[in-house]
């Protein structure tokens, strides 16, 4: 019986043994096959860190899978056909030729991110059909062709944020139909044209931090599946009535930081004739709204959240509608005590949904003797001017009569003195 243990033991600690050794050679074999500057930490990824690293290493292990190349001077790449992630992250790469990625049919993911990149090249994408993940943000990038992305059929994230782009071509979106995350946010975009956004998965869309100022007719009627759309600081003044129609999955709307003045009554309401319609929050915090329409504020009652903050608000007798609806509906609005008059001076930083009939009574009561005051010195002042104006032509009459009768007396006494 301790014999038998015994050869189990012994047994047992020669296959740990013969495991470890393995293992070993296995490890020495990676790191010897290690390009210098570089850390191979198994024998598929390699990670390669150093200020003086101007190329891709040549002696890079053909199974590696992933690699990450950062902080280095890579300026070319040379193309590994196993490679599934590729991380160039950091670099100073200014230029991409054509050629680049051309072979890597397997590339799942790719960062370009945090380099200097002003161009992309049209075609640079075209052998990555099976690419999931682009980054290309916190570049200097200014123009991308309208093709760019016409090969990157399974493309499911795609970062364009911190660049310098003005406008996208239309169609540039047509052909990642199973986009679903899409950033752009701290561009310089102007405008978004209609054929923008093609048919897509899209579930969210970044946009906030650009120059936007008018949201058009179905600009987003493609983006059916569309949950999260972020426009907050840009300079929208105007959203047309159909901006967000189609989006039958909208959960949440930022527009702060904008310069609204006013909201059209049907910019929300199409939305309560769709189906499983679930818009959560609408964020119009710091824009320059005085006044919201009823049938707007009633076309979100499905709505579980609405910031209004910081809105330079008229408490005029008109804002009586918009005072009763946050009283009925104070659990939809966060930050409600922040929901305050501006003008007039008398109710300046007074909680609108505290507003009395009362004190808005006060106001139309000093709106109306403000108005008399007004007309009565207009009718006074166009009294007097009238009087003023029919003073001057009595004058202007009594005058050319008293030259007339001085004309004829002088006429008559000629023809009295003259010879018979």
């Amino acid at each position: 019986m301790c014999f038998f243990v015994m050869n189990r033991i012994w047994s047992m600690n020669l296959r740990t043994y013969l495991c470890m050794l393995y293992n070993a050679y296995a490890i020495n074999a990676v790191l010897g096959n290690c390009p210098g500057k570089c850390l191979c930490e198994s024998s598929n990824k390699v990670q390669c860190q150093d200020e003086t690293i101007t190329e891709i290493p040549s002696n890079i292990p053909h199974e590696t899978i992933n690699l990450f190349i950062s902080r280095t001077r890579i300026s070319l790449f040379s193309s590994l056909q196993n490679l599934q992630r590729l991380f160039l992250s950091g670099n100073k790469i200014s230029h991409l030729p054509q050629e680049l990625f051309r072979g890597l049919g397997e590339l799942r993911q790719l960062d370009l991110s945090k380099n200097a990149l002003r161009v992309i090249p049209e075609g640079i994408f075209d052998d990555l059909s099976n690419l999931e993940s682009l980054s290309l943000k916190d570049n200097q990038i200014e123009h991308l062709p309208s093709n760019l992305f016409s090969s990157l059929e399974n493309l499911v994230t795609l970062y364009l944020s911190r660049n310098n782009l003005v406008r996208l071509p239309e169609g540039i979106f047509l052909h990642v139909t199973r986009l679903q995350k899409l950033s752009l946010f701290q561009n310089r975009l102007e405008n978004l044209g209609t054929s923008v956004f093609g048919p897509l998965l899209l579930t969210e869309l970044w946009l906030y931090s650009n120059n936007l100022t008018r949201l058009e007719d179905g600009i987003f009627r493609n983006l059916t599946k569309l949950q999260l759309l972020i426009l907050s600081r840009n300079s929208i003044c105007s959203v047309s009535a159909g901006a967000f129609a189609g989006l039958s999955d909208l959960r949440e709307v930022s527009l702060h930081t904008n310069r609204l003045v006013s909201l059209e009554e049907g910019t929300f309401a199409h939305l309560n004739n769709l189906v499983n319609i679930s818009l959560r929050c609408v964020n119009l915090h710091d824009n320059s709204l005085y006044n919201l329409h009823t049938e707007l504020l009633n076309s979100l009652q499905d709505t579980e959240e609405i910031v209004l903050s910081q809105n330079p608000w008229r408490c005029d007798h008109d804002i009586i509608p918009f005072r009763n609806w946050l009283q009925a509906h104070w659990s939809k609005v966060p930050n409600l005590t922040s929901v305050v008059c501006q003008t007039p001076l008398n109710l300046s930083r007074i909680n609108i949904a505290k507003l009395t009939d009362k004190d808005l009574g006060r106001y139309k009561r000093f709106l109306s003797r403000a108005m008399t005051l007004i007309a009565v010195t207009l009718i006074s002042t166009s009294v007097i001017s009238i009087t003023f104006l029919c003073c001057l032509f009595r004058r202007s009459l009594d005058r050319k009569y008293c030259l007339s009768n001085f004309s004829r007396d002088s006429l008559t006494s000629a023809n009295v003195q003259a010879p018979q």
